[in-house]
């Protein structure tokens, strides 16, 4: 697969996706900033009351408001009340910056995909795409962002520790430093385990999609434990890696608590044993100060997994063929009313149809006839663009048509294929793709006896979720499309199969009706469709 430097996200991490999209977003770019160092200022004004107040209690005559510690502890409030306004408004930011990082990264992969012409992902990839994306955005909300805001916030935490005792605060570093260390060899370790996780779910994801894609094959054979013993087994070894990985996860997350008080531990013996000139106000406020620094060392913590598991993530996204944006052809190679002229020279995809050539005049009719799995199928797919390995050449109106131009910008054609998929939304939404008016579909559906469907489903939802659509409805609202889009090449893939002898009758009469006004191309085996071509071309 291709890794060209003009990928949108090949080589991105989750930081450079983060950078670029609070680029694009200025505004909540500059209200995180903004609020995320007021949001710190204010933590560490709560850490430096808790300290005054420490001292106060401990009798420290040098400290001003001597003897009012509740003029202390009413400042501790006030700025926990600020703290507390501006992380909301530092989250807001947050959030909007994330959600858009995520939108951002979607729209790349839906660009990707869209783009990449005849080097579609293979099924695999795409099985990946949802779970992955959900890592890449929630790495994003909990990465980059996270960090820096905890960073910020340690900053005057460290400042207040260090003007307290610099000596408890290096003491506190020695201990810091090569505890910190370990953890980092243990999110190597977490990441290994991540990665083993991440393939074994993946695993059984595509199980679970080839059982329901088959699910009556195994019925009906009664090899359903077959499957279900399978799945059982795949899924155990998901649920262990799993569980590895999340234990690990959760000990480098506790860790970091555990390093903050195994350095206060170490400040508390030094300071009980003598071992360092500081007196018990300053041991006191050390301590103060430094127990706010535990959430956002955790914080830290939870921010650097989240952003390991992000660049797992996206490294699998980066795995998607990279788009190829071709330049538009000189002049207009695609009318959008009127027969067009379709020249083929050996076109053919290896090992699944032989080569064929025709010149199909404007508003004639060639066929593609043959037996089952001869490759007019193949051949279809191959005239759009859509077969990876596909040899020839195609050209439209005396335009040729480079083998990564997808679309009716370089290819005219209204296809019909023969399992005719629907999206998600109305019969109206399913008949506007590829631009067809609605309103012209519906007279096209009438015209094929199929009015009903119009009165029968009105705004009712298709598609994934909504009310299934038989094999021959799919095919009326395929056919009526791609009538109504005014293209001027109909593509038809066995336009007349699994038809009761009405809706046969109907789409025969439509067949007729188009000759001279566009140009079709058609494969099937029905006699009578044959019957109506200019031209018929039988595949080996």
């Amino acid at each position: 697969m291709s890794r060209s430097g003009s990928r949108p996200y090949t080589y991105i991490s989750v930081l450079s996706l983060s950078g670029r999209v609070a680029v694009l977003r200025p505004a909540w770019t500059s209200l995180l900033v903004v609020a995320g160092i007021c949001h710190a200022l204010f933590h560490g004004a709560v850490a430096w009351s808790a300290a005054l107040l420490g001292r106060s209690i401990a009798g420290d005559v040098s400290l001003p408001f001597q003897g009012s510690a509740v003029i202390l502890a009413s400042m501790g409030l006030a700025a926990v009340f600020a703290k507390g306004g501006f992380g909301v408004l530092a989250s807001l930011a947050q959030s909007r910056l994330s959600t858009a990082a995520g939108q951002t990264l979607r729209d790349q992969t839906i660009a990707s995909l869209l783009l990449a012409g005849s080097h579609a992902p293979s099924p695999t990839t795409i099985a990946r795409l949802t779970s992955r994306l959900r890592e890449a955005e929630a790495a994003v909300a909990q990465g980059p962002f996270s960090v820096a805001r905890a960073v910020v916030q340690l900053v005057p935490i460290a400042v207040g520790l260090a003007f307290v005792s610099p000596t408890l605060t290096l003491l506190a570093l020695v201990v810091l430093v090569p505890f910190s260390l370990t953890l980092s060899l243990a999110r190597r370790r977490w990441r290994r385990s991540h990665e083993s996780s991440m393939r074994a779910s993946d695993l059984v994801h595509e199980e679970m999609d080839d059982l329901i894609r088959h699910l009556d094959l195994w019925r009906s054979c009664g090899s359903g434990h077959h499957v279900r013993d399978l799945l059982h087994r795949l899924g155990s070894q998901a649920a262990s890696a799993q569980v590895r990985a999340q234990t690990i996860g959760v000990a480098i997350s506790s860790a970091n608590e555990v390093l903050g008080a195994a350095a206060l531990l170490a400040v508390l013996i030094v300071a009980s044993q003598g071992l360092a000139d500081v007196d018990g106000a300053s041991v006191i406020a050390f301590i103060a100060i430094f127990f706010l620094a535990y959430r956002p060392l955790r914080d830290l913590g939870d921010a650097r997994t989240a952003w390991l598991r992000g660049r797992e993530a996206l490294q699998t996204l980066a795995s998607l063929p990279s788009p190829v944006h071709s330049p538009e052809p000189p002049g207009d190679p695609c009318p959008r009313s009127g027969p067009a002229h379709l020249h083929v020279e050996n076109l053919c995809v290896p090992d699944r149809s032989p080569p064929v050539g025709f010149d199909l005049a404007p508003g004639r009719m060639v066929a593609l006839a043959g037996a089952t799995g001869a490759g007019k199928t193949s051949l279809l797919r191959a005239l759009l663009g859509l077969e990876p390995s596909a040899l020839g050449k195609v050209s439209v109106d005396g335009q040729p048509v480079l083998p990564d131009q997808v679309g009716p910008s370089f290819r005219p054609f209204a296809w019909v294929p023969q399992d005719a998929p629907v999206v998600s939304g109305s019969l109206d939404d399913n008949l506007r793709i590829g631009g067809a008016d609605p309103d012209l579909a519906h007279g096209k559906l009438a015209t094929l006896g199929a009015s009903q469907l119009v009165r029968d489903l009105g705004e009712t939802k298709l598609g994934a979720g909504g009310r299934p659509l038989s094999g021959g409805e799919r095919r009326w609202v395929s056919l009526a499309r791609a009538l109504a889009t005014g293209l001027p090449v109909l593509l038809l893939d066995e336009p007349t199969v699994g038809l009761d002898a009405q809706a046969r009758a109907a789409v025969l009469a439509v067949l007729r009706q188009v000759r001279g006004k566009r140009s079709v191309v058609v494969a099937s085996h029905d006699d009578e469709v044959l019957a109506l071509a200019d031209d018929v071309i039988t595949l080996p």
